[in-house]
């Protein structure tokens, strides 16, 4: 064992025990089994898009730079 795991059983230990009744526990876990397993949400596309274009833009803007100094 390292000193973190010692230091997280110590932490472990000082916490309140989780007072959930069988229905929330229930609804927490299927919500996280439905989200389990279905790779990255779909919306991180918007910013890999934007991220795309604004690195093409970038080389574009530097190329031309580039050929006005030379």
């Amino acid at each position: 064992m390292t000193n973190d795991d010692d230091a997280l059983k110590d932490l472990a230990k000082r916490l309140p025990p989780v007072d959930l009744d069988h229905e929330s526990a229930q609804r927490i876990a299927q919500l996280a089994r439905r989200d389990v397993g279905h790779g990255p949400p779909k919306t991180r596309l918007l910013p890999i898009l934007v991220g795309l274009l604004v690195t093409i833009t970038l080389v574009w803007a530097l190329i031309h730079v580039y050929e006005s100094l030379r």
